[in-house]
């Protein structure tokens, strides 16, 4: 089982440039916030410019708290970035660790969920006017991926929202078996038999794959990253992931934030599919014939 940091309370959508500070209340739990993390864990926080611009602005990370069961409920002020602008937008970052590394999840990491994983809120607009504070509804996670022919490591991100809809969190499952993907696509997976037949299926030159139950697509960002990362980029075959009609536009989005790591003929399309309806959408109706794999 892993352990998220997130936010009980989270952040407002806009602040003030009065200089006061911003209250947040951290929570580590469990994928489903039904199991509460036991240990003390000290929890950093850092800013991070949120700008179309490139490169990147990230604040030094600093202690915030050390987190206890006792103490869940308890609200923490968090200091606004110093020099901060009346019209920039900045993501509140929370982390286990005092490094760039600990702000971001490495799912080839051996130690996978050693550390209860980071997040990012949502950007909060600094204004010069004051307004009514909104609380934000969203989160972000950032990953990295890294395999054998490429140099440098892939970074997406994973928008969730911070309600208890199962559909739009992130699972441990998800982030277990994008894990295991990836380490399957470097040769890292002792090779049996099956491993080797269900290697060379999801990673031939032809392979239709159908995900079900995508929630915030994950495993469908990864497959698609991973496929066309191969020394002859795949460009045949689909990538259809599935799941509820609520799920789509959350699920949708997490896949074209990430438009720019796929080859053109990798990029997953999501699409509805209820299991408790006896008619099925026109896209899987045409697939079901030549599915390869399902996921």
């Amino acid at each position: 089982m892993f352990y998220y940091i997130s936010f009980l309370r989270p952040p407002p959508t806009q602040a003030a440039l009065s200089g006061e500070s911003i209250l947040i209340t951290p929570q580590i739990a469990n994928d489903l916030r039904t199991e509460y993390y036991t240990d003390v864990q000290d929890i950093f926080y850092s800013w991070f410019l949120h700008s179309p611009s490139p490169g990147s602005v990230v604040t030094k990370p600093v202690k915030l708290t050390s987190w206890r069961a006792s103490t869940m409920y308890k609200e923490i002020p968090v200091p606004p970035p110093r020099n901060v602008r009346s019209g920039e937008y900045w993501r509140l970052v929370l982390s286990s660790g005092t490094s760039r590394k600990d702000q971001v999840l490495s799912l080839n990491d051996e130690n996978l969920g050693r550390q209860p994983f980071p997040v990012l809120s949502d950007p909060i607009f600094f204004s010069a006017r004051s307004s009514k504070a909104v609380k934000q509804e969203r989160i972000q996670r950032s990953y990295t991926l890294t395999t054998t022919n490429r140099d440098h490591p892939v970074i997406f991100h994973i928008i969730e929202q911070t309600s208890f809809d199962l559909d739009k969190k992130i699972w441990d499952s998800g982030i277990g078996l994008s894990s295991w993907l990836i380490q399957l696509h470097s040769g890292m997976v002792a090779n049996t038999a099956l491993v080797s037949k269900v290697k060379d299926a999801l990673f031939a030159s032809k392979c239709n794959i159908l995900e079900l139950g995508a929630g915030t697509g994950i495993v469908a960002i990864v497959l698609g990253i991973l496929r066309g990362l191969l020394n002859s980029p795949v460009t045949s075959g689909k990538i259809i992931t599935t799941d509820l009609p609520s799920a789509l536009p959350l699920l949708q989005s997490n896949i074209s934030s990430s438009q720019s790591l796929y080859h053109p003929g990798n990029i997953p399309k999501g699409v509805v599919l209820d299991w408790d309806e006896p008619d099925i959408s026109t896209q899987v109706a045409s697939f079901v014939s030549g599915i390869d794999v399902i996921v």
